[in-house]
Parts: C-alpha cells; sequence; structure tokens
C-alpha cells in the first residue's frame, strides 16, 4: 500500500508494536508527512537529510536550512493513494476475530491461527496479502508442546504472552531458549525446532518469509 501511516497510543498504558515487512528489505529509507515534520521541530526535533536526528533538547544545534529534510510538494502528495476507514478494515483482523484452523499438528492441545498471507496458499488466511510474508499465531497452555519441525522458509517468532521454551537442532548442535512476554526470536534457517509452553499462556506470532508457506516438515 502506497499510504502514510500514522500510530498513537489512545489508553493509559505503554504501547508497543511489531512491525512486518515483505521480505529482508526495509526499502531504503522513510518519507515523512511535512505535518510529521513540523510537529517534530516543535519539540525540538529536526529531521536532516542525511537521515539522521537533531534532537536539540539533548544540546544538539539546529541544523542549517540546506541541512534539513525538505517536506513533499503538493503534487507528491498527490500520488499517494487513498483509502476509506471501510477499506482499510479490510487489512484487519482483530484479536477477538481470530479463527481457528485445521492445526499443522494434529493430536497436540494447542490452538494455530493463520492470520495474513496469500489467498491462494495452503491455508485459509483471514486477511489476504501478496507481501512475500504471513503471519501465523499459535496458542499453548498446560506445558503443550509442539512436536519437532522445520519450515523450508524462514520465520521470526514474536512472544506476546507466556513463557516458551524453543529448542533448537541443527547438525551437531543444540539449544534452548526461553521466550518471556515481548521477546523476539529469529529462527536460524534449517533448524529444526520444538515449542513448549513453561508457564501460564503461550501467545505467539510465527512470521514466515513466504506469503505462500509450506506445510512443515514432522522431524521424528
Amino acid at each position: 500500500m502506497n499510504l502514510f501511516r500514522g500510530f498513537e497510543v489512545t489508553g493509559r498504558e505503554y504501547g508497543f508494536m511489531y512491525s512486518v515487512l515483505g521480505e529482508d528489505d526495509a526499502g531504503g529509507g522513510v518519507l515523512w508527512h511535512p505535518s510529521a515534520i513540523k510537529a517534530s521541530q516543535g519539540y525540538g526535533m529536526y529531521l536532516k537529510n542525511d537521515g539522521s536526528l537533531a534532537d536539540t533538547v539533548a544540546g544538539d544545534a539546529i541544523p542549517a536550512t540546506e541541512d534539513l529534510i525538505k517536506p513533499l510538494t503538493k503534487s507528491e502528495l498527490a500520488k499517494f493513494d487513498q483509502y476509506s476507514t471501510q477499506a482499510m478494515l479490510r487489512k484487519v483482523v482483530f484479536r477477538d476475530d481470530y479463527r481457528t484452523i485445521k492445526p499443522d499438528f494434529p493430536g497436540v492441545d494447542y490452538l494455530q491461527f493463520a492470520l495474513i498471507g496469500h489467498e491462494a496458499s495452503n491455508y485459509n488466511f483471514q486477511v489476504h496479502g501478496h507481501d512475500h510474508v504471513s503471519v501465523f499465531a499459535y496458542s499453548l497452555q498446560n506445558h503443550a508442546s509442539l512436536p519437532w519441525y522445520k519450515r523450508a522458509e524462514s520465520q521470526a517468532l514474536i512472544n506476546v504472552s507466556g513463557d516458551t521454551m524453543v529448542s533448537l537442532r541443527q547438525e551437531n548442535e543444540a539449544a534452548d531458549i526461553l521466550l518471556t512476554k515481548g521477546d523476539v526470536f529469529s529462527v536460524p534457517d534449517a533448524a529444526a525446532l520444538k515449542l513448549t509452553n513453561q508457564r501460564e499462556n503461550s501467545f505467539l506470532y510465527a512470521v514466515i518469509s513466504s506469503d505462500k508457506p509450506k506445510i512443515p516438515e514432522v522431524i521424528l
């Protein structure tokens, strides 16, 4: 989507958000809306055209005008897409609306959700995207454990709640890594792994480097 994004914490609790990009190329930079550039200067922060930030509150000098990032013109802004709230909601799946799917690991007491991915994949994803990335969620409790498995694609795990033990095997090496609330782990490619609930309800996201992920291979 060719559009600007803005985020705001509306409650009193601390807000933390993960951004998932298609593939491993971040795009080479960020385009700032003119209103964001103006607002940041009101807080003593100046965006420079080399991508750096001058923080005058922390003691940095105000940069010269020619060193400041130039705001986009009206004609440049007109090239960005415009979406209604209703159109954007079709790209959103709220937590209360997650639907369970047929699990990849039958016989295990856990829940699996297919959240974002291609409509032509092996999974019935709730939000369809063609961004070379897909997102699953797993819920494990009562010390449930997924079996040893491998994925053909790269993947990263985001542990949202509970404590989850990630066991790894690769060639002659093995390791156990405990993920707690908010931890992120990039699984080594070609490694076999096993997920085990340790405490409370383990709820984690698996971000896969394909919008048409293959069924994982169970390692006996």
